[in-house]
């Protein structure tokens, strides 16, 4: 019911919360599925209702309605689609096509220096962008989860637990989360300093006007070679 509440107060709409059963796993976890209201769930799996109490639970249930409020997916299916957009623009040009006119198919040329450049800018594109992205991301949804519930300490203390019982050290980042030491620390100077939130706040704007634009040049772009060459 706190959950639900929580919801409410946020004015985030959904379909359900649903516990996500991990078959005595530690997946201590929580995550957003579906991008409109209709077909969202909220999910927190069993390992992470186990270990921690209901004010920490409900900081990270906080953590993914922020998700939401600040759009995330929205931004993550663009980028995603600049991707594609970007894929076909590439392999539709001279360099990747065939005396015959046709996409490069054939197994003998997997390690061509086509494939291997199509491989290289995805690495680059997941790996670093999409990461680099995501991170920053994850940071502005632990400022929304801090402001929505009024407490750091349950939100620092949720995060601290989670990286405990994920056997996870405090100063390891991962491709899409910052390291819990430069969590906590962020959200301690974003609330000292307003001065540093703006800033913050200032390239989190930057950024999705970036994903944004990406997007739509790219997808442009691919739409005129398709229809138009």
């Amino acid at each position: 019911q706190r959950l639900h509440r929580l919801c409410e107060r946020a004015e985030m709409g959904r379909r359900d919360i649903l516990v996500w059963e991990t078959m005595g796993g530690h997946v201590v976890n929580a995550c957003v599925a579906g991008i409109i209201a209709p077909v969202r769930y909220v999910m927190v799996t069993d390992a992470l209702v186990d270990a921690l109490s209901p004010d920490e639970i409900e900081a990270v249930f906080a953590h993914e309605i922020g998700h939401v409020k600040l759009h995330h997916m929205v931004y993550y299916a663009l980028f995603a689609l600049g991707f594609l957009a970007l894929f076909i623009l590439l392999t539709s040009t001279p360099f990747f096509v065939t005396e015959s006119n046709g996409p490069v198919r054939s197994y003998a040329q997997v390690f061509s220096p086509e494939s291997l450049l199509l491989v290289g800018l995805g690495v680059l594109y997941w790996g670093l962008a999409f990461g680099f992205i995501s991170r920053r991301m994850e940071a502005e949804a632990d400022v929304y989860a801090v402001e929505l519930t009024g407490s750091t300490l349950d939100f620092v203390n949720a995060l601290e637990r989670i990286s405990f019982y994920s056997g996870r050290a405090r100063n390891s980042g991962s491709w899409r989360h910052f390291s819990t030491a430069r969590r906590t620390g962020f959200l301690k100077r974003c609330l000292d300093d307003p001065r540093h939130r703006e800033r913050f706040q200032t390239g989190m704007s930057v950024l999705r006007w970036a994903i944004v634009s990406f997007a739509v040049i790219s997808v442009a772009a691919a739409a005129s070679v398709v229809f138009f060459w």
